[in-house]
């Protein structure tokens, strides 16, 4: 891998030599002057972050036209969607290796993980209010605490920022009687502005017991108080319903599940003469799980409630524009309401830093800290530093880091369970399940590095043709991995920290323009994911991923998108005896834009028909097709 990552390298380099375009041209292609937020917690361009990261931008989310949220992420580098089937089955993402509980996902810096078991369920997660998604792949524990391992996803919602009051109506009708429609309305009158966006989505599902619906309802206002004051207040309110039919080998026709999910979310940031900026953030979130284990009586119904609360404040300084200092305090409270868990709550305080140095132009380097320390078991320090040296147009990176992932509700409280009463078949199967009250956080060292490259050249001196590619290296050491095993004292089964493991691999990426009509975009990952102890690979961490997308924007306002993607061979099981094939999917997405206000699509998914799955035992949709359109006034 070294020799590899050498050969890597010197290309990049050589290359840069090619560039002939000036930057005002990169940054329109790429956009690389964008602002962005989540590398660092501080206002940076684009193509200054010294992080490996992605900004999936409003155009393109537009152009993808994806109903939820994890269809968004699956095309980015080292990204594995775990999908359950179709519409509104739970889905999750993760990143370089990590599982879904390793992986941060924020909406508006509110971190949208579960303290209740770790994950989030993206699928309940529309796209209509969704003005851009930041991702940052690598630890990022220094600046947002559990969680952030593999990657950090952060979703940032709609803003109006039309004089005239804008609408915009979408509907759309598919397979499986899929359905859904959006009514968006903003504006930006003065001071003042607003979003609003209502949503109603629905589908009879791909198997038997997988019906869902949703309706949700996001609002965003914001004032610009006095000069370079501004106050934001944004919320959610989200309720849907859905069959939970289990894996195949385990059918169940009567489960079913209702989620209700609501937050309040309030930002005040201001800035003082371009040099001091303060930002104070508080939220509180709701979300709460009814399962029905059966329609028949006795009813057997379980609620599991959690709320989160939390402030935090920060401020950065910025000294003679090349050095910038960051710090912050925060305060959250968990509490957990649960019928089988019973009543729970835990608190975090947290103080981070962060100081970003940048030299001559050519040199970056950033490094901070984060403490958080917990009620429940004790303090974790989490330090990184990175940096960037800019060669040209080309970009070398290198990070290392500390991340971790503090044990949930469910670790911690699980309720006593009795499975099997028989004395005699414990020793085989267990004799029940039980929490953890002594259970440490998963914990991780990363190191990486990697370059960027833009070349913009001219074809036949006639036809620009601008391309930008990075490649990055990456290792993680992690310990204390959560795994739950039979305690042979007592025949439960508990989680232990048991488990050590080494991930490694190579992100690939490139994007191609030619000519601001074609666009070809592509990512291969190598991961190699494996348990130190007993050498078996990490389940769900398949070893090649690769994805391609090829569009094409006619001034006629025809656009048309063609992608793929390939999965390789991993494993559902810690022994690596059950294996999942690959899968090689394709599709198509077409739009027709009738002046600047109507738009016609027809989105195909699996267009070959294929048989696969993404978790074991959860068969995905076969052929797709949705059609509908949009219209703006």
């Amino acid at each position: 891998m070294k020799k590899v990552a050498l050969v890597l390298l010197f290309c990049f380099l050589s290359s840069s030599g090619l560039a002939q375009q000036k930057e005002q041209k990169k940054e329109d292609v790429f956009n690389l002057g964008n602002i962005v937020i989540t590398p660092s917690r501080l206002y940076q361009e684009y193509g200054q972050v010294s992080r490996a990261t992605n900004l999936i931008t409003q155009e393109e989310i537009e152009d993808k036209n994806c109903i939820s949220v994890e269809n968004l992420l699956e095309d980015l580098p080292s990204a594995i969607v775990m999908e359950n089937g179709g519409l509104g089955q739970v889905s999750s993402v993760r990143f370089r290796g990590a599982s879904s509980s390793q992986t941060l996902v924020l909406m508006d810096n509110i971190p949208l993980n579960s303290p209740r078991d770790g994950g989030v369920n993206l699928s309940e997660y529309g796209t209509e209010n969704i003005d851009s998604i930041e991702v940052v792949r690598g630890p990022s524990s220094n600046l947002y605490s559990s969680g952030a391992v593999g990657g950090t996803v952060n979703i940032l919602t709609k803003r109006g920022k039309t004089e005239t009051p804008q609408t915009t109506i979408s509907g759309r009708f598919g397979t499986y009687r899929t359905q859904a429609f959006e009514l968006t309305n903003s504006a930006k009158i003065k001071w003042f502005d607003y979003f609003i966006s209502a949503s109603e989505k629905g589908s009879e599902g791909c198997r038997d017991n997988s019906k869902y619906k949703s309706d949700t309802l996001n609002a965003r206002v914001g004032f610009d108080i006095l000069s370079n004051n501004t106050l934001t207040l944004s919320g959610r309110l989200h309720e849907s319903e859905s069959g939970t039919p289990g894996p195949i080998d385990y059918f169940d026709g009567n489960d079913k599940q209702n989620q209700r999910q609501n937050y309040v979310n309030a930002i005040w940031d201001s800035n003082f003469d371009d040099k001091l900026r303060i930002k104070l953030q508080s939220y509180a979130d709701l979300d709460r799980i009814e399962f029905t284990e059966t329609i028949y009586a006795p009813l057997e119904k379980s609620t599991h409630q959690i709320k989160n609360r939390a402030v935090n404040l920060q401020a950065s300084y910025c000294l003679l524009e090349e050095y910038t200092l960051m710090a912050g305090a925060e305060v959250k409270k968990h509490l957990l309401n649960s019928s089988q868990s019973g009543k729970h709550s835990y608190d975090v305080r947290s103080l981070y830093g962060l100081a970003d140095l940048r030299f001559f132009d050519m040199l970056d380097v950033s490094g901070g800290a984060r403490i958080d320390d917990y009620s429940t078991f004790g303090t974790e320090i989490s330090p990184s530093i990175n940096g960037a040296l800019k060669l040209g147009p080309c970009k070398i990176r290198a990070l290392a880091a500390k991340s971790y992932r503090a044990p949930t509700f469910n670790d911690i409280y699980w309720p006593t369970e009795e499975w099997i009463p028989e004395s005699w078949i414990w020793p085989m199967y267990g004799r029940g399940a039980q929490g953890n009250s002594a259970i440490r956080p998963e914990k991780g060292k990363t190191y990486e590095i990697g370059a960027d490259n833009i070349m913009s050249f001219n074809i036949f001196d006639k036809f620009p043709f601008d391309t930008k590619m990075g490649v990055t290296l990456f290792r993680t050491e992690m310990k204390d991995l959560i795994n739950w095993s039979m305690d042979t004292s007592d025949y439960y089964w508990k989680p232990f920290n048991v488990n050590k493991a080494r991930i490694e691999g190579i992100e690939l990426e490139g994007e191609a323009v030619l000519v601001k009509d074609i666009k070809g975009v592509f990512n291969y990952t190598f991961t190699r994911a494996k348990d130190k102890d007993t050498k078996k690979y990490l389940t769900y961490r398949p070893r090649h991923k690769f994805d391609m997308s090829l569009s094409y924007k006619h001034p006629w306002g025809i656009i048309g998108r063609f992608r793929t993607e390939y999965m390789s061979k991993d494993y559902s099981d810690t022994a690596n005896d059950i294996s999942i094939k690959p899968y090689w999917v394709f599709g198509t997405d077409l739009y027709y834009d009738v002046g600047e206000y109507t738009r016609y699509f027809v989105n195909i998914d699996n267009m070959f028909n294929r048989t696969y799955e993404k978790s074991k035992g959860y068969p995905m949709p076969g052929f797709t097709i949705t059609s509908g359109m949009r219209v703006r006034f």
